[in-house]
C-alpha cells in the first residue's frame, strides 16, 4: 500500500504539481469530513432503528391483544398511541435523510 500511494504521488505530480499540492491540501479536511458523517449516520440509524423496532413490538403486542383492547373500548387509545410511535420512527429517518 505505501508503495501504490508513493506510485500514485509521483504519477500526480509528474501530471501537475499545483493540482497535487491541492489535493494534499484539502485531503485530510475530507477525511475528516467523511469521519464526521459516518459518526453521525451511524449514531442516526441506530436511532432510527430502536424506534422501528419499538414501533413492531408495539403492533405486534397489540395484534395479538386485539380482542382485549376491543372489549375495553381502547381502540381510539391505542391507535393515538401508534400513531406517536409512528411519528418519531418517521422524524428520526428525516433526520437521517437530510444528513
Amino acid at each position: 500500500m505505501p508503495l501504490t500511494i508513493v506510485l500514485a504521488l509521483g504519477l500526480m505530480t509528474s501530471i501537475s504539481w499545483q493540482l497535487t499540492l491541492a489535493t494534499l491540501a484539502v485531503g485530510p479536511l475530507v477525511v475528516l469530513f467523511l469521519s464526521w458523517a459516518e459518526r453521525v449516520m451511524r449514531r442516526l440509524t441506530i436511532a432510527r432503528q430502536d424506534r422501528l423496532a419499538r414501533l413492531n413490538v408495539y403492533i405486534a403486542e397489540r395484534l395479538g391483544a386485539v380482542q382485549l383492547v376491543q372489549a375495553f373500548g381502547r381502540e381510539q387509545s391505542e391507535l393515538a398511541d401508534m400513531r406517536g410511535l409512528d411519528r418519531e420512527y418517521f422524524a428520526q429517518a428525516r433526520r437521517l435523510v437530510r444528513l
